[in-house]
This record gives C-alpha cells, sequence and structure tokens, in this order.
C-alpha cells in the first residue's frame, strides 16, 4: 500500500506517505534536521528530501528493520550503547550507513 497526503500546520506542509515498509513523516519544522525513527515510522526533519537522498532513505529504512528486530528495547539499548560509543561508533549506526552504502549508487 502506498500514498502520499499533505496538510498545513502552522504554515508548515506536513506530507505523510506509506511504502519502503514504514510510515514516512515529511517535512514539519518539529522534527530533527535529518531524521528519525520510531517503530514503524520513519520522521523526516525539515531540512531532509528522501525522494532524493538515497543513503537517508535507506539508511533510515535499516533502523525501521532494527526497531521491528528490538521491539521496544531499540531506543533503551540504542541510548545506553551511544553512552559509550557515541553517535559516529554507534554500531546501529555503523549497520545503517553500511546499509545506505550497499544500496545507493
Amino acid at each position: 500500500m502506498q500514498g502520499v497526503y499533505a496538510w498545513w500546520v502552522e504554515d508548515v506542509t506536513l506530507s505523510v506517505s506509506y511504502g519502503n515498509g514504514a510510515v514516512n513523516f515529511e517535512g514539519a519544522s518539529f522534527l530533527p534536521p535529518k531524521a528519525i525513527v520510531f517503530g514503524n515510522t520513519i520522521h523526516y526533519g525539515p531540512d531532509a528530501d528522501p525522494s532524493r537522498d538515497c543513503n537517508l532513505r535507506h539508511h533510515e529504512a535499516h533502523h525501521v528493520l532494527q526497531y521491528r528486530r528490538l521491539g521496544p528495547l531499540f531506543i533503551p539499548i540504542y541510548v545506553v550503547v551511544s553512552i559509550f560509543t557515541g553517535y559516529r561508533d554507534h554500531p546501529m549506526e555503523e549497520s545503517a550507513r553500511e546499509h545506505a552504502a550497499a544500496q545507493c549508487p
């Protein structure tokens, strides 16, 4: 199932699309600059363009797969590991970067 819906929220166009195994939210100013995953949803920030950024799209889709495997433990595990590794060296981030690199030219 795939579709796109958009509406105005305080002068911001927020669009929602279904596809790639996740619900995608795009364009709201309250979102992070790039993207964040919560369960089967990818929340793209106002500075992100997943339709043109293959790496970002596949990186976040990989986080959705990680979330599906770990369920509600994803966020606590991510946070605890990041305390010791930081963002750049986080194993979940490295895995997502490798997945995106393999999918995108």
